[in-house]
């Protein structure tokens, strides 16, 4: 039995009366309680005396109604608290990436009077379209902010709600969010090299070269070999200049970005080239070019006698072709320890290579001329002495056509000339416009005479950079810097124009070819250009 103001103990009942709060006061909150009744339920009536207790067992609210005249407790009403879902979670923008999307909310401050156990997001992809009674895409825990659905569709639009759980069960839905997952962006390609130019240069280093291609990129390396280039600038993603370090043999050109490195191809070799090599105390005497082998069927080069020798016997892959020297055209049948060629590679329909050697010797590894699809015919200069019975191999490791034309040969004693080199290349012509080589007195004589096609042009050798009028012939480095194309230069002493090509070129190409020159004698070469084109010769060497 309790008293207007206290009760006793044993009800296990803690009073709330007017007096002020402490901290044994329990402080209830408004929402979430109802009337317990045992049948029909009425509002408490007005009493004079009231007090609540809270009951620790039931975790109820007890009303204890009193009358102030009668002086006891008049009646009892108990309250208890309703456990009901929780609010609907407020969704954030969704984060995406590839193939999928991360839905963010905000955590709820009401909990429908229990713990949040979890939260579960549902997708479709129309709006208003997700299945509540369903899986969901994706579930967080009872502190979770956010959650990620995978495995989905880039570029496809997706809807997202979020719904709270609690004891009493799940809260209504959230604000819907859509988010579309986007594909990666592509990993950027590796770079690929189209041509160097020009293709060749001096084993010393110090060759421009312009490397074409594709998917070039600031801070791009260039490599010749193993060797680094020097003066690297990437003009644009497709075009890079560098200067060519030291080497020796055919290298390959690769360009190194962040993607990765360029893939080896017959199209970035880059043939360093030797100077002459001079047998030792031979005397060397040049000749007008002289045709003493043609593989093309039918011969087209209209060969007889010995010169006939390679009528229709094009190269098949890795066949040495013997070729006699000594005894053909204009070399003597003895005493001769090498001889200079022109060689050409022409007809062929796949990229390879091409190496000249003393008949009977081992085949070299180094090539003397690369050859590739796209290009009609190329050329080179070699020196190579001969081998037995005065001959020479040819190998290729793809079937081609070759042309050998004889410029000079070594002899040990005769009316030949001995060779001076110079400190460092001297140039003596340029037909660039603007004179960019800023070349004065003699050797500007070809200043701004860019050569037209079918075109020839003869230049002033001996009396320039220390040759002596006495010379016979020049060891030079020409370049073509082509305005048109594809095309190929001759060089030769002058009058009937001989059939070789001691350079070739294709559209935009720049080349560079080292070759042997004999001299007029007026002391004058002749170049013939097949195609519009700039010329530049730089003499290293004389034979006097």
């Amino acid at each position: 039995m309790c008293s207007h103001f206290s009760c006793s103990s044993t009800l296990g009942l803690v009073l709330a009366t007017g007096a002020p709060a402490s901290a044994s006061t329990p402080v209830l909150p408004v929402l979430n309680w109802t009337q317990v009744c045992t049948s029909s339920c009425t509002s408490p009536p007005a009493r004079d005396l009231a007090t609540m207790a809270y009951d620790p067992a039931t975790g109820n609210m007890v009303l204890f109604g009193g009358d102030g005249s009668s002086g006891y407790l008049a009646d009892t009403w108990s309250f208890y608290q309703v456990v009901v879902p929780p609010s609907k979670p407020t969704q954030s923008p969704p984060s995406v990436t590839a193939g999928s999307v991360t839905v963010n909310w905000t955590a709820l401050s009401l909990d429908g009077g229990s713990p949040i156990t979890g939260y579960d997001v549902y997708m479709s992809t129309s709006s208003g379209g997700e299945n509540y009674g369903g899986s969901p895409a994706c579930t967080g825990g009872a502190s979770a902010t956010s959650c990620s659905v995978s495995g989905l569709t880039n570029g496809t639009t997706y809807y997202f709600t979020v719904e709270a759980t609690n004891a009493a069960g799940s809260s209504s839905p959230s604000n819907e969010e859509q988010a579309t997952p986007v594909n990666p962006p592509p990993a950027p390609a590796p770079p690929v090299v189209s041509s160097v130019a020009p293709s060749s240069g001096p084993e010393q280093g110090g060759t421009s070269v312009v490397i074409t291609g594709t998917n070039f990129t600031s801070g791009a390396t260039v490599d010749f070999g193993t060797s680094g280039a020097t003066d690297v600038a990437v003009v644009s993603a497709t075009k890079i200049t560098a200067t060519s370090p030291g080497g020796t043999g055919v290298v390959d050109v690769t360009v190194t970005t962040g993607a990765g490195t360029s893939a080896k191809s017959r199209a970035d070799d880059f043939s360093y080239q030797s100077p002459p090599v001079i047998p030792p105390g031979s005397l060397y005497t040049a000749v007008s070019p002289a045709r003493i082998c043609d593989t093309r069927p039918a011969n087209p080069s209209n060969l007889s006698g010995p010169a006939s020798q390679c009528n229709g016997h094009t190269l098949s892959p890795g066949t040495p072709l013997s070729v006699q020297v000594a005894g053909a055209g204009p070399v003597p049948s003895t005493g001769v320890s090498a001889v200079v060629l022109a060689v050409t590679a022409t007809g062929f329909s796949s990229a390879g290579y091409l190496s000249v050697y003393p008949a009977g010797g081992p085949a070299p590894i180094a090539s003397n001329l690369n050859f590739y699809p796209g290009k009609d015919d190329v050329g080179n200069t070699v020196v190579v002495p001969l081998g037995g019975k005065g001959a020479v191999y040819l190998v290729s490791n793809a079937a081609t056509d070759v042309v050998l034309d004889v410029v000079g040969y070594y002899s040990s004693s005769g009316p030949g000339s001995r060779f001076s080199a110079e400190a460092s290349p001297v140039r003596i012509c340029d037909t660039r416009p603007a004179n960019p080589s800023n070349l004065s007195g003699t050797a500007s004589q070809c200043n701004g005479a860019t050569m037209g096609k079918g075109s020839e042009m003869t230049v002033s050798v001996a009396g320039l950079a220390g040759v002596p009028m006495t010379a016979t012939a020049v060891v030079v480095n020409v370049t073509a810097i082509p305005t048109q194309g594809p095309g190929y230069l001759t060089i030769w002493p002058g009058g009937t124009r001989p059939t070789v090509s001691n350079l070739s070129w294709d559209t935009g190409q720049i080349v560079a070819e080292t070759t042997v020159a004999t001299l007029a004698t007026s002391g004058t070469i002749t170049i013939y250009a097949s195609a519009s084109t700039d010329v530049i010769v730089d003499v290293e060497g004389w034979y006097s």
